[in-house]
């Protein structure tokens, strides 16, 4: 009679285990599904943001070329945002949300060393 008795608490406290057990395989399955999806999406957004800073520093440099006899930068050059600002070009500094380097590119742009890769 005492087996028995121990086999029926031993199934009661089997639930509990079962149900944690799929809850955490669901909660794998979702990272793992989700969580490329995620980081694309978040790079996709640091991409754009990026090269809306980028626009900005190309306007600032240009307009700093029109309004002064010496050309800016040199193509392959860091971009000076520092010296931008200083002058009234940029009204605030902004860098590359995944910290690249802002460089001034042989075509006359401004390119990031991060967000665009071969051009």
């Amino acid at each position: 009679m005492n087996y028995l008795k121990l086999a029926i608490n031993n199934k009661k406290g089997g639930l509990g285990f079962y149900a944690l057990l799929l809850l955490m395989l669901g909660l794998g399955f979702a990272i793992f599904v989700f969580l490329p999806e995620y980081t694309d999406v978040q790079n996709g957004i640091y991409s754009v943001s990026c090269s809306d800073i980028r626009t900005k520093i190309n306007s600032a440099i240009d307009d700093y070329n029109v309004n002064n006899s010496n050309t800016y930068a040199k193509p392959g050059q860091i971009v000076d945002l520092d010296t931008l600002k200083e002058k009234g070009y940029l009204r605030e500094i902004k860098y590359c949300p995944q910290k690249g380097t802002f460089l001034y590119g042989k075509d006359g742009k401004v390119i990031c060393s991060i967000h665009t890769k071969g051009q």
